[in-house]
């Protein structure tokens, strides 16, 4: 275990765990890994890493004190760099997702291995929020806002899966077999307005419109898709 503080906002956590243990087929120790980074920046931007990660899949349910995941179907890590202005905050981050469900298979055997990493499971990066700070419209009692995302999904084993009726891989063109992107980007814009009334002191109501406006690129596997609604 390792600790740092430069100031009050510039933090840090550190935890390495390594077990001897014969139980895996592959080697005979496990180990883990998990940190919590707070970092303050030039141009008044501020950094925060979380990083839970283990050597092998099944050391969550095994070592539970360690590190979290006994639960949970996956275990992330994140890394966040947010910068606030008193009119726009702007947040760019990133996610790594370890499938503790379901590994890589062997394709000699088909043998499942806890120590391998799902290049299957779909990542999240970069994933960049925007958000204006809400402002009365000329002087009157209705507040807008806008709030916009860009987000990115993508994978190691490639940018489509294809499964039959059951949800089983199947060969592409065979009959009853389908084809599921994983990849893609996407963009969205949500423009908003609202006021609030107090009829009463007891009683606040607050009519809100919001637009969701939502653009999908499919990396020239589909045509690209636009929706939206209000």
């Amino acid at each position: 275990e390792g600790r740092y503080a430069i100031t009050d906002r510039s933090r840090g956590d550190l935890n390495v765990y390594f077990t001897e243990d014969h139980s895996l087929n592959n080697r005979n120790y496990r180990y883990a890994g998990k940190a919590a980074i707070t970092q303050e920046l030039p141009f008044g931007i501020e950094g925060k890493l979380r990083i839970n990660e283990v050597g092998d899949s099944r050391y969550p349910t095994l070592y539970s004190d360690d590190i979290a995941g006994l639960y949970e179907p996956a275990l992330t890590s994140d890394l966040f760099f947010t910068r606030n202005t008193p009119t726009v905050s702007t947040v760019v981050s990133g996610r790594r997702i370890r499938n503790l469900l379901e590994y890589d298979r062997d394709p000699q055997n088909n043998i499942i291995g806890s120590t391998d990493f799902d290049s299957r499971t779909v990542q999240e990066f970069p994933r960049v929020t925007l958000n204006t700070n809400d402002q009365f419209i000329f002087g009157s009692k209705i507040a807008a806002g806008f709030e916009g995302r860009f987000n990115r999904f993508y994978r190691g084993y490639g940018s489509s899966d294809y499964l039959d009726q059951n949800g089983v891989d199947c060969i592409p063109g065979s009959a009853n077999c389908s084809q599921i992107v994983r990849e893609a980007q996407r963009f969205t814009f949500i423009p908003n307005l609202y006021t609030t009334f107090n009829p009463w002191g007891w009683l606040t109501i607050t009519p809100t419109v919001q637009y969701r406006s939502y653009f999908y690129n499919f990396n020239n596997v589909y045509d690209n898709f636009a929706q939206g609604y209000l």
